[in-house]
């Protein structure tokens, strides 16, 4: 187990993965935990979705035809969705009310800091990903009016980790303000 700020500054975006697969009882039980986030009278606005084979081929083929929409290689695309072993869907319900809505994506997000923290401590590797709010991804995924997909975190082992890119110290981000 790596101690908790070691974690954080050895955490990457990964893009590519080994072919093992990631169990779904992993992934449950990483959710299991991910879910004590910090939130706002406990709302917990989240859902999971998990893919199986079929799915994913979906998934890769619907990626495909919008790759084609934005003028990229459509067969690339579809091959490097069929690479990622696994794909945690995390959908939120949108509070019509705005300062619960905002509370909720903020929790939502902390919820996948989480997830994406404790695969990487059972030697996981992930990408936070966005999703296309289309109507055919929206049908395909069967997401409710009020729903929208905050992430779609790709989960496997790791055939290549990115060196670190650095971050801008907090220190120089720091003001202090003065009263008056």
């Amino acid at each position: 187990m790596t101690i908790l700020p070691e974690l954080i500054r050895q955490r990457r975006t990964v893009n590519l993965f080994t072919a093992q697969s990631v169990p779904d009882a992993l992934i449950t039980q990483l959710l299991e935990t991910a879910v004590y986030a910090p939130n706002h009278k406990l709302s917990e606005p989240w859902r999971f979705v998990l893919l199986d084979s079929t799915a994913k081929l979906e998934y890769a083929a619907l990626r495909r035809e919008y790759a084609i929409q934005q003028g990229k290689n459509p067969q690339s695309i579809y091959q490097m969705f069929l690479q990622i072993p696994a794909f945690v869907f995390v959908i939120m319900h949108e509070s019509a009310d705005k300062t619960r809505r905002d509370e909720d994506l903020a929790a939502t997000a902390a919820l996948i800091q989480n997830l994406i923290l404790l695969a990487q401590d059972k030697g996981l590797a992930s990408k936070w990903s966005s999703f296309p709010d289309l109507p055919e991804f929206r049908t395909w995924l069967s997401l409710a009016e009020q729903e929208s997909v905050v992430g779609v975190i790709h989960l496997g082992y790791p055939a290549q980790i990115p060196p670190d890119k650095g971050r801008t110290p907090a220190q120089e981000r720091i003001s202090i303000l003065k009263g008056k």
